[in-house]
């Protein structure tokens, strides 16, 4: 899967419903199974929930030992 597949939430549901139209809703959980790979950094995996143009939201599993380039949140 590459980022061009990954569930866009500003164009109405993704995988779990998601949608950006009501900033106001309540989140929403997306399970493990319905998380989509991303791109691979040394010494870590992503795995992607949702997605708008300028930001991603998901999970980052670390190996022991690994560093980080720089980056902010």
């Amino acid at each position: 899967m590459t980022p061009d597949d990954w569930p866009d939430s500003t164009t109405g549901p993704g995988p779990a419903g998601l949608g950006a139209t009501d900033p106001a809703r309540p989140c929403t959980h997306v399970p493990a199974d319905q998380l989509a790979a991303a791109d691979p950094t040394p010494g870590m995996t992503r795995e992607v929930a949702l997605r708008t143009e300028g930001m991603w939201s998901g999970t980052v599993d670390t190996q022991p030992g690994a560093v980080s380039g720089w980056h902010h949140h």
